[in-house]
């Protein structure tokens, strides 16, 4: 019996995807549970994943420089187990099942679009090679997440118009909604859609369903935003409709051990740009993306004599280094 398509693909995606990550797993980590702490959290990426913990920990929601919409499947992970690094993997678990659910919906409306199995094979085997298909598959971002509840979100708006369920409205809405709490870019998505409820909804003669369909659709996104709003003016006393930050939009320093040296470094005119050959933070602790050694070897490190005092001394700087690779779980790279 002959698999159907929507199954199919999905299998398709799933299987690639876990493939992708179970090499990315064996060449950036020694074990799964160093990966977990390590590389899945890199960069941005923990200031998704790392809110979401404290708020499990009944810490309360911070630091809350991004908006909520990584509650849904890490608090789901967190839910179901109680160890960090296991509920991260079963996060990008998730990820991974929404987001090829999502491109199989992608597929499927390419192939009812041009009603061509070949060109919708192409599109499924261009998706299952191309390398941009598994970009932060391997960390907690948003990026696929944000595309896979955008994508669904239209899925669900076509089924309202074919079967006039305000079920599918309402999903539709909520998944749009979350896509602008993972990324707030997304919101301007409202503005392209709204108008696509209201020309579809006009194929029904009476004004009031017009009326009913766009209430429903945008009175979501007003009750979850004024709620988050709510919660800021509360716990800042400050009107923050995307992240709440008092100390700009990325205050890293309370997610990564790297960033508080940043005022160190810039203090003697050091370079904090992490990816520019040289920097001097590199001696610190950063490592280059893809690889598990050192992109820069310095014999000495690199502070000039006018930056010690009697507290801070090269072997202050040594201490401090030794500190934020260990708290980075990173190679020494020696």
């Amino acid at each position: 019996m002959n698999l159907p398509i929507g199954p199919f693909l999905f299998l398709l995606f799933l299987a690639s995807q876990l493939t992708v990550l179970t090499l990315q797993v064996t060449t950036q980590a020694p074990d799964l549970r160093t990966f977990a702490l390590g590389q899945a959290v890199s960069g941005d990426a923990i200031s998704y994943s790392l809110p979401v913990e404290r708020l499990y920990l009944g810490q309360g929601y911070s630091p809350d420089l991004r908006m909520p919409g990584y509650v849904f499947p890490h608090l789901l992970s967190l839910a179901l187990t109680d160890d960090i690094a296991a509920a991260r993997i079963l996060t990008l678990f998730i990820n991974i099942v929404i987001y090829s659910t999502a491109l199989s919906v992608f597929c499927i409306g390419f192939l009812a679009l041009t009603n061509n199995r070949f060109l919708g094979a192409l599109l499924a085997v261009f998706l299952v090679s191309h390398p941009l298909t598994y970009l932060y598959i391997e960390r907690t971002y948003t990026e696929t997440l944000t595309f896979s509840a955008v994508t669904l979100s239209i899925y669900c708006l076509y089924l309202h118009f074919q079967r006039r369920g305000l079920f599918y409205l309402v999903f539709s809405s909520l998944l749009l909604t979350w896509s602008y709490f993972l990324r707030p870019v997304s919101v301007l998505n409202f503005a392209l859609f709204t108008p696509f409820v209201v020309l579809l909804t006009r194929l029904n003669p009476r004004t009031k369903v017009v009326v009913r369909n766009v209430a429903v659709f945008l009175s979501i996104p007003l009750l979850l935003n004024g709620g988050w709003i709510v919660r800021n003016l509360k716990q800042h006393d400050s009107f923050y409709p995307f992240f709440a930050s008092d100390n700009g939009m990325y205050p890293m320093g309370d997610l990564d051990p790297v960033y508080e040296i940043y005022d160190l470094i810039t203090a003697w005119g050091g370079n904090i740009v992490y990816w520019e050959p040289g920097a001097e933070i590199r001696w610190f602790g950063y490592i280059r993306e893809g690889t598990e050694k050192l992109d820069d070897h310095f014999s000495t490190p690199p502070i000039p004599g006018s930056a010690f005092t009697n507290t801070f001394t090269p072997e202050t700087a040594q201490a401090l280094r030794d500190s934020v690779r260990l708290l980075r779980v990173m190679p020494d790279g020696d």
